[in-house]
């Protein structure tokens, strides 16, 4: 008995997990989030789509929660009805009291969260256990004083690729901060094994940008931690984190350039897949900048996979129709996964000829070396043919 009835629980658990799975797919809201600035006596009036994919009718409950959700109207109220392959607009207000102050609530990232869940039983208004789908609304409340809001993510390198860290930094005070900038400490746990420091920028209240730091990982693989310095305005915020570094995967094998050829230049990139698996979601991508890292051109490869152990060969152009005489830099990326290895390449253009140090350039230059070996190589062989030929008279004398 006490068998049946678990197996009855169990089957009842399964069939609870495949009806919440298979109504958060049939179910879709947008958009996922929306921002508003708070000021004294807010009317704000907005809308957000509930999709019904299912095959049938079927009824919702909208939920309203967050701090401020006594202050939103809808204007349908709580319960919609979904017709089958149908969205429904969803409108609704915020209307918050001259009498309520920013110091009165919650100051920073104030959200108000839209739930819509599935009512299980039409005749009564039951609704599911289910998780609720979220549409999100932002009251951006400024802080009295300077104050900022940050993440941190970690793009994770291979060894010979890049490890890319980027800080979003969102200033909610109610001053401009003029300095903000990001330090960062690359340590093994007890030695340090690289430091970074970004340039300083400004971001005016209310305002988010992100900064972006880019390491070479030239290292073992392992773990290795980092340590945040945040400062801002002589104020500051650290923190640490740690990542992964795996091992070597791709190689930038030779990189060709040829001449330049009406407005327009061709890179050939060969590249090779060292890694014991298949690499999919390679491209290549090459931009030339000038002295002041300012984007002149660029292109971007098609994505192709690359077996284990093997090459793989990219092409484009780069338009040098406007290109000025001078000095540049040229960026080669290349990208496999959500991973990249990154070269900086001095570039030179005098006299209609691209050419970038230390590569390569040009087909034709290949083609003439490869003919100038067979040249070398016909004239050794009538050299020894002639010295056996003047033998061999010398002996019949």
């Amino acid at each position: 008995m006490e068998g049946k009835k678990f197996i009855f629980n169990l089957l009842s658990v399964f069939t609870l997990l495949v009806l919440t799975v298979s109504l958060v797919s049939a179910l879709g809201i947008s958009p996922a989030k929306k921002i508003v600035d708070f000021e004294d006596g807010l009317n704000f009036e907005s809308e957000f789509k509930v999709v019904n994919t299912l095959d049938r009718f079927t009824k919702v409950s909208i939920g309203v929660e967050g701090e401020l959700s006594k202050y939103v109207v809808l204007e349908k109220g709580n319960i919609l009805s979904l017709e089958a392959n149908k969205e429904t607009i969803v409108k609704y207000s915020l209307n918050i009291p001259k009498t309520l102050s920013k110091n009165d609530i919650s100051q920073g990232n104030n959200d108000i969260y839209f739930t819509a869940r599935e009512i299980v039983d039409l005749k009564e208004n039951l609704i599911g256990t289910s998780v609720g789908l979220i549409s999100l609304l932002r009251v951006k409340v400024p802080h009295d004083t300077k104050y900022i809001s940050s993440d941190f993510y970690i793009y994770e390198g291979d060894v010979g690729s890049n490890t890319i860290f980027v800080i979003p930094v969102e200033n909610l005070g109610v001053e401009n901060l003029s300095k903000v900038s990001v330090a960062l400490n690359i340590h093994d746990g007890q030695n340090t094994i690289d430091e970074l420091k970004s340039k300083s920028i400004s971001i005016v209240t209310g305002e988010r940008k992100e900064i972006r730091l880019v390491w070479s990982t030239e290292v073992n693989p392992g773990e290795y931690f980092v340590n945040v310095i945040l400062e801002y305005d002589s104020k500051i915020n650290e923190f640490e984190d740690k990542f992964i570094v795996e091992g070597r995967k791709m190689s930038i094998n030779d990189l060709i350039v040829g001449e330049v050829l009406g407005d327009a230049v061709k890179f050939e990139v060969t590249v090779k897949n060292i890694w014991n698996e298949e690499l999919n979601n390679v491209y290549a991508e090459i931009s030339v900048y000038d002295l002041n890292n300012l984007l002149i051109s660029s292109f971007v490869t098609s994505k192709e996979s690359i077996s284990k152990r093997k090459e793989g060969k990219f092409t484009g152009h780069i338009d040098v129709g406007d290109l000025e005489e001078g000095e540049y830099i040229t960026k080669l990326r290349v990208h496999y996964g959500n991973k990249d290895i990154e070269q900086n390449i001095e570039t030179t253009f005098y006299e209609n000829k691209f050419v970038v140090e230390g590569v390569k350039q040009g087909y034709e230059d290949k083609f003439t070396s490869n003919l100038s070996w067979i040249l070398l190589s016909i004239l050794i062989i009538l050299i020894m043919i002639n010295l056996v030929w003047m033998h061999w008279f010398k002996r019949r004398d």
